[in-house]
């Protein structure tokens, strides 16, 4: 799983605070076109793990798993710190 876009991802969701039945449908917005498909794939990664949760019946509105709430903002918090 490339971790840039999933950093990307995460950081976006968390941000917009987009926990519970908030969906986005502007997940893949601010990642270069050229690596939207590898992007597509950390999704469905970070929907097998049970961090992000689709809307059902969409293939592009997700939310960040409200149950996985310690888990999601620890690694919120890692990637904060290296970014500073």
């Amino acid at each position: 799983m490339n971790e840039q876009i999933k950093a990307v991802i995460i950081r976006k969701l968390v941000n917009n605070n987009m926990w519970g039945a908030k969906y986005t449908s502007h997940i893949l917005s601010g990642i270069p076109k050229h690596l939207q498909g590898e992007a597509k794939e950390v999704i469905n990664e970070l929907v097998k793990q049970g961090w992000l949760v689709p809307k059902k019946k969409s293939e592009t509105l997700f939310h960040l798993n409200q149950e996985r709430v310690a888990e999601i903002k620890q690694y919120y918090e890692k990637i904060a710190n290296t970014t500073q």
